[in-house]
């Protein structure tokens, strides 16, 4: 009960902060699923692979920043040891839509689909039950090419035109499992740095500003071989992941 009051009141809390930072995951993913298709429950050694999307309608990227886009999708690959630690890469795609002024003029970029790739740990440091407290930390770099530029509504020259991506993040974060759901919330510090080279203006710099931040979300398993999640972060980031993976 008394988690629930908690998630409850990060749940507000998340609707009236600005929230940022990379997809999170389930605390309890090293412990669940327990069981896997093919490897033993009391192996010291697991994989895991699935699916992640992440949607982040506005990354909040400074004060001339005035929209910055992401969508990303993955294949996630975890290696996991004894139950208490996950060792994750993952491989992707990446695009953005940015706004920003310059000048007081109004400059518009739109990239390809390019490349993307994240590394990460996820431990449990503690657990009691079905309780579980996880320590999160991942790094991610993008690049891509523009497929569009626009200075007040009239397309400039893109060519060799590319976005350079990059963001850590460490988060330390809390779940608990009610039959087959298990709820979660946790706290974040990240930091993200866009680099927006050989344009046709001059070269565009930004990173992130706030410096914590709140995600909470909830994760589906049956116990075994399946743990499906959903997450939400809205203190500077306005952005929903989801995530899907299967145990061998």
């Amino acid at each position: 009960m008394q988690f629930l009051k908690t998630l409850i009141f990060a749940a507000f809390l998340t609707l009236v902060l600005p929230g940022y930072a990379l997809y999170n995951g389930n605390p309890a993913l090293p412990k669940i699923p327990e069981e896997g298709f093919f490897i033993s429950k009391e192996a010291v050694l697991s994989l895991r692979a699935g699916y992640e999307g992440d949607l982040v309608f506005n990354r909040n990227m400074g004060p001339h920043i005035h929209k910055f886009k992401i969508f990303e999708n993955f294949g996630v690959f975890t290696c996991n040891f004894e139950e208490r630690f996950d060792l994750y890469a993952e491989l992707g795609s990446f695009n953005a839509e940015i706004r920003k002024t310059h000048r007081g003029e109004r400059i518009e970029f739109q990239t390809r689909d390019g490349f993307t790739w994240k590394t990460g740990l996820r431990a449990i440091l503690w657990d009691h039950g079905e309780t579980f407290l996880t320590l999160h930390l991942a790094y991610q770099h993008a690049s891509t090419k523009f497929q569009e530029i626009v200075l007040n509504g009239s397309p400039l020259a893109r060519k060799g035109g590319r976005l350079f991506y990059h963001e850590v993040e460490g988060s330390l974060s809390v779940a608990h499992r009610i039959d087959i759901f298990i709820p979660y919330v946790g706290i974040e510090s990240s930091y993200a740095r866009a680099k927006l080279k050989h344009l046709p203006i001059e070269q565009v710099e930004a990173h992130s500003e706030a410096p914590v931040g709140l995600f909470l979300g909830s994760g589906f398993s049956p116990g075994s071989k399946l743990m499906l999640n959903v997450e939400v972060r809205l203190i500077d980031d306005e952005a929903i992941g989801i995530s899907g993976e299967i145990r061998f």
